[in-house]
Order: structure tokens, then sequence, then C-alpha cells
């Protein structure tokens, strides 16, 4: 059990403190201090699981922060969900400057104008390969590739020694690697005396880099060429605007009208355009799609999750206004399972397939690379870097846990396994984790915020599981006694129409030998409900007794 962190016992060590992302894939916060000053490097958001019904995202437990300390900046790598997604919900808390690229800052702004929950947003526009002095920090944005633009590796730089905080990344050049400018400029970085690298381990089981996307997009030309008589939906990450592009160039050269479904898409898009990317793309108006023939048509749409609201989702329950495919149609999926999502995703897999309609994914045809480095270009990182400590973030605990591996093996001085809420010692002679902190995640609830422990989500799992027993008991001056039973999610009126009967019964019976006694009656009748139905359904049913008397 580590020991409570104490802010004000520590104000003079440089600290690495994990909020989210450490542990999950998604989510990511990560919190550094030095001198009483601290500042949070992104601020995403999770997908939701079947332990909080009800809910598709959360976003990390801020307790401590809101409670302990006051944080100077917000610094993000790039656009992505797991990397901004909780600003909307989190940063109303925080208040802060924001620090990001000028696309980055684009997006943040459509997304949270969307909620109207952050009126008066602060976001600060940087410029790459300048530093940003934030009280004893100074942090510079380095350059990389990942598969949306503008993301950027941290330089970090204290009186205490310098941090690489990787972010999102891989390398985009492998057979020439020596054209590949990123590969020069953390030469440069690894000669600056790095103490921490605080790294990806999203694809650390992967033993060799993800092909280039210029390769993907040859290939997605080829699909589509190969499917010229049919529809062709394609669906992907609406922030991956690398795979948009070959996506529009596949469409482009197959002579086919390009339409755009999804509001993320339209966000990511028009974000994209203002920036300067994507430029001299047609997007067709999704109500004209009916005037085309199929062989004309290539759709582009968000759902390569499974997310049954998405445009995919209603397309594939045929309940889109403008969309119908039929058998022989083509939907491409160009993305990757997050894990967490195979259920709602292989669900839509067999529903298309059913239907007749062709699917293709990354486990049947090359429609999709990664972004994020695999254990070569994790091991090149270590070589290019040289860092004393290696923290690995950004995964599930078996992704850190063999990040950590690896690092041993490339004899990295310190290794420290970490997990969200783990207080970090950074120095070069005793680096450590020393104390912990509270930690968890909020379930966005529609427009609120609730801890995972909240009481509503094992209720919400009875009510799945079990369903609901009600009884209204309407007792009047005279004695008479009215009583109605409604059984949601639990007992069908017809089907179970003789149980009903016998409760009515019982439920009648017990009334009158408690008529006196409210208290005792809806007690001991909710004992007596509970044993009955146990016995005869085999379930464990929510009980309300509503006593009513006049």
């Amino acid at each position: 059990m580590l020991n409570q962190f104490q802010p004000l016992e520590n104000k003079d060590k440089l600290i690495f403190l994990p909020l989210g992302g450490s542990g999950e894939i998604g989510m990511n916060l990560n919190l550094y201090h030095l001198n009483g000053s601290w500042i949070i490097v992104d601020l995403g958001l999770g997908f939701s699981d079947n332990e909080l019904p009800g809910t598709d995202i959360i976003v990390p437990n801020i307790n401590f922060i809101l409670q302990n300390i006051k944080i100077e900046a917000i610094i993000i790598t790039h656009a992505h969900e797991d990397h901004i997604g909780a600003i909307p919900f989190l940063w109303p808390e925080i208040k802060c400057p924001i620090y990001s690229t000028k696309f980055t800052s684009l997006i943040i702004k459509k997304k949270v104008s969307e909620y109207g929950t952050c009126s008066n947003l602060i976001i600060k526009e940087v410029i790459p390969e300048q530093s940003y002095k934030i009280k004893d920090f100074n942090i510079e944005f380095i350059p990389m590739h990942h598969s949306i633009p503008e993301m950027h590796a941290l330089f970090i730089k204290t009186s205490k020694g310098n941090i690489f905080h990787t972010g999102d990344w891989r390398f985009i050049n492998q057979e020439n690697i020596e054209s590949d400018s990123n590969r020069s400029n953390l030469r440069e970085i690894g000669k600056r005396n790095i103490l921490a690298l605080v790294g990806d381990s999203t694809n650390i089981f992967n033993p060799n880099p993800a092909r280039p996307e210029n390769e993907l997009g040859i290939n997605l030309e080829n699909v589509v060429a190969e499917h010229s008589t049919n529809l062709i939906v394609v669906t992907t990450f609406a922030s991956n605007v690398t795979r948009l592009e070959s996506i529009f160039t596949a469409a482009q050269k197959a002579k086919r009208k390009v339409f755009m479904l999804g509001r993320s898409l339209w966000r990511i898009f028009t974000a994209a355009q203002e920036a300067g990317y994507l430029q001299g793309v047609e997007i067709c108006n999704e109500k004209n799609i009916k005037n085309l023939k199929k062989h004309e048509i290539l759709v582009i749409c968000t759902g390569c999750q499974g997310e049954d609201l998405a445009a995919l989702g209603k397309i594939a329950s045929g309940s889109h206004p403008h969309i119908r495919i039929a058998k022989n149609d083509l939907i491409i999926f160009s993305s990757k399972v997050i894990p967490g999502n195979e259920k709602k995703i292989y669900k839509m897999y067999n529903q298309l397939t059913k239907a007749g309609i062709k699917i293709l994914h990354e486990h049947n045809e090359f429609v999709h690379v990664s972004g994020h480095p695999s254990r070569k270009e994790v091991q090149q990182m270590y070589d290019y870097i040289k860092p004393q400590i290696a923290i690995p973030v950004h995964g599930e605990s078996f992704h850190l846990f063999e990040h950590c591996r690896v690092a041993k093996e490339l004899k990295i001085p310190h290794v420290i396994n970490v997990s969200n809420g783990d207080v970090v010692s950074l120095n070069q002679h005793d680096p450590n984790i020393f104390a912990g902190v509270e930690n968890g995640r909020y379930a966005v609830d529609g427009c609120v915020l609730l801890e995972d422990d909240n009481k509503v989500f094992s209720q919400r799992k009875v009510m799945m599981n079990n369903g609901i027993f009600i009884v209204n008991i309407i007792l009047n001056s005279a004695r008479s006694i009215q009583i109605d039973i409604d059984s949601p999610g639990l007992l069908d009126k017809k089907e179970d129409d003789d149980l009903l009967q016998e409760l009515y019964k019982d439920i009648k019976k017990f009334v009158y030998e408690y008529i006196d006694r409210d208290k005792q009656l809806k007690n001991n009748l909710k004992k007596l409900l509970r044993k009955r139905i146990r016995k005869e359904l085999n379930k464990s049913p929510m009980i309300f007794i509503h006593l009513h008397k006049y």
C-alpha cells in the first residue's frame, strides 16, 4: 500500500504522475511537477464498458487535482479523442490555458462548442520547435509522425532534468532511414541529456513496423477498382486525416462521388481544411445520393467501433434516411478494433454478413495501418534518446509490463512500471514510485459526471440482469385494498399471468395481516417477495413497495 502523496511536503521534487492512460488504452492524463508548479499533458477520454451501463464515455477522475493542486497549463500532443476528448467535461473544473498547435486548437474549439461547457476556453497556439516557458518548465513541441496532422512529442526542460514525452508516434520511413527527418531530430534530442523518456506502449507486441500509409492507399485504390459495380462504404476513425486523404484519392481515381456521414467526421474535415489540409476535396450532399448509380458512390462514415447511433449503425439497421445497402455491396472497416469494443464490432460484422454484405477489415485485407510504434521502433527510439529512466505509458497493464521488459533488455538504467495514481520521483540516482493518489474514472452519464463506483451503476446492473418488481398498495379508510403490480424486465403479463395472480393473492393476504404496521409491512413484504421470486424464477430483481393511505 503506497503512502498518500502530500504535495506540500514534496515541493522540491521533479514528479511524474499519471491519472489516465497507464493501465488502459485511452483516457490519457499525465501530470508533471516541480517547485510547486503542475502541468498536465493531454486530457483524453475512453470508451465505457458493461460495468457502467447506460454510458458510452469515461474520463479520468481528477479529485486529486481539484482538492490539492493548481494546474498552470494543459499541453496537448495531438487531436485524437483519447488525448483531448475530456476537455469539454473537465476543463471547466481546471480552468487554465491550453497549449496546442493550430489544427489541434481548431478541433478542440469545434468539440467544446458542441457541448457549450467551455465558454471562456483559453487556447494558446504554439509553433513547433519553439520553446514555451510555463513556470519551472520549458516545453518544446517536437514534430512526430502519426495518423493525424500536427502530432508532437514534448521536450520538457527543467532545472532537475529533461524529459522526453513521446505522445503517440511511429516512424514513417522504414526503408530509407536517413531520409526520415524525425530520426535526425531525435538523435539531436538524445544529445541533450534526457533524464526520462515517457513513451507509447500500444503496439509493443508487434515485432516489426506497420507498412506505410502510401502502400495502404495503393491497396485501397485496388480494392475500390475491383468492386467497380458495387456501392462502397468505408468507415474509419474520424480523426485519421491521413486515412481520409487515402480514401479520397481512391474515390477520385475510381471516378466515384464522395459522401461523408457523421458529425465528428465533418468536424475533423472542416478543421483540417481551415488548417490547410485536405484541399481540393469535393464532398457531395447526402440527399443527392439517390440520383446516382451504385458504382458512382463512395461513402465515408463514422461507426467503425460498432456504435449503434453512429452513421454506420444506422446504415446497417436500415434506418439511415438517405443510404441503403443491399446484398453484394461492400463495407470496409479501415480501422483497428479498440480493446473493449470487440462484442459491438463483431455483432455488426455478423449483422452485415447475414444480409449478404461483403466486409473487409484488418484481419482479412490490408485496409488499416497503425499509427503507433512497433517493438523495433521503440527500440530505435531508446537508441536515439538514450534516457536514464524509461516510463512506459499509453497501454493496458500487459502492454506496460512488456514495454518495461524491452527497456530492461536495452539496459536502460532505471525502468519504472507505473499505474494510474502512482507518484514517481524523477532523479538520476534513485527514481522511484514513492506515493499514490486517488484515481479512477468518471462516467459521462447524459449531461453529468458520475464516479465509477456510484451506486446508480450497480442498480442499473441489477435492473438490466434481473428486472424490477413494483407493488403499489392503495388502502382507504374503509380498509378497502387495491393492489397494482408492475414487473418490467422480469415478468410478462400474458406469459406469466398465473404467477402474477398467485403473487397478487399473497400480497393481499400479507397486507391484511400487517394493515396497521406500515414499516413492518414494507420490510417483511420485500423479504417475502424476494424469497418467492428467487424460488420461482431464480432472479433477484429490485423491489419497490409503495403504500398509499387515504
